[in-house]
């Protein structure tokens, strides 16, 4: 019996036919496990394709989807590195592939999430290439840039920390490699399985994946990271293989593409990079440190469901 599978713009179509139309450049062995998960779903389920992304509702400066009444609103996560300034340089559709790229704090986040209230943003946090970030290496929150690999050392001793090989420059061409699907299979109205499958991210780097509502009389500015959540709640991790490959599956307790009437719609989710190795629990990143969203957390991923 052909097995028939819901896209969120409302079209049937079979489970073989979407996964060939819409699996681009994503490997193989991750196009294999997008198929057997979803030919093995009791109802049909709604298949999303994600889209690389620059920030929040961000790819190259532009919006990538309309939010409800929030309309294109969006931040940007990540920016080019500016040798000879202080402050990094937007990427655009006009940056080079090989831009490198480094971390930012966008005023519309600042405005948004902040308002009038006041900030501080650490000007040695900013323009700042993204591999080359700092972690947290004592229970004092003392940070150590890692640049040198674990296994450089001669002879190896693990006093500090460097990074999971393998190591290189992070551009703007490798991050807009990164690919994911995402099925959502509804048990009811009470229940769904969420899962995404992904490939193209940066190797051995811990990402987070968090939900997007919208619920009724949201406006800006929104406190607290406002209705951004942990998808599935925490935690809300995952580490990319070595080839750059990842899988997030979480158990919901409603149905993203049937909302009650009492329910906030789940509008975006999205997959960011943790530039500074460390996971953050139940937010993104810890303003009050001054680790904004940019200095340490990156959008690189982003799906549209309602």
């Amino acid at each position: 019996m052909m097995k028939w599978m819901t896209r969120n713009s409302g079209e049937r179509m079979s489970v073989r036919a979407c996964l060939r139309s819409m699996l681009v450049k994503v490997a193989p062995t991750v196009a294999v496990l997008a198929i057997s998960t979803s030919v093995v779903a009791a109802q049909a389920p709604t298949l999303i394709q994600g889209k690389p992304a620059t920030g929040f509702n961000r790819v190259l400066g532009m919006p990538l989807m309309e939010l409800g009444r929030l309309g294109g609103f969006g931040f940007n996560t990540i920016a080019a590195f500016n040798p000879n300034g202080e402050s990094p340089l937007p990427v655009t559709v006009d940056s080079p592939e090989n831009t490198l790229l480094a971390t930012t704090v966008d005023s519309a986040f600042l405005e948004s999430f902040f308002g009038d209230e006041p900030f501080n943003v650490d000007p040695a946090s900013i323009n700042v290439p993204i591999r080359n970030v700092p972690t947290n290496t004592t229970p004092a929150n003392d940070l150590h840039s890692v640049l040198k690999g674990a296994l450089e050392t001669t002879p190896y001793q693990p006093f500090k920390p460097g990074q999971a090989e393998p190591v290189y420059p992070v551009t703007l061409g490798r991050w807009l490699q990164a690919r994911g699907l995402a099925t959502i299979q509804c048990d009811g109205e009470d229940e769904a399985t969420v899962d995404l499958i992904m490939g193209g991210l940066i190797p051995n780097r811990i990402y987070s994946v968090w939900g997007f509502f919208l619920p009724t009389g949201l406006a800006l500015p929104m406190k607290d990271f406002g209705p951004i959540r942990p998808l599935g709640g925490v935690p809300n991790i995952f580490v990319s293989d070595k080839n750059g490959s990842g899988r997030f599956k979480r158990v919901l307790n409603f149905c993203p593409t049937n909302i009650e009437d009492d329910e906030a719609p789940l509008t975006t989710f999205f997959v960011a990079y943790h530039s500074d190795h460390m996971a953050n629990g139940g937010v993104p990143t810890f303003p009050e440190r001054s680790r904004f969203p940019g200095t340490s957390a990156h959008v690189q991923l982003q799906f549209s469901v309602n």
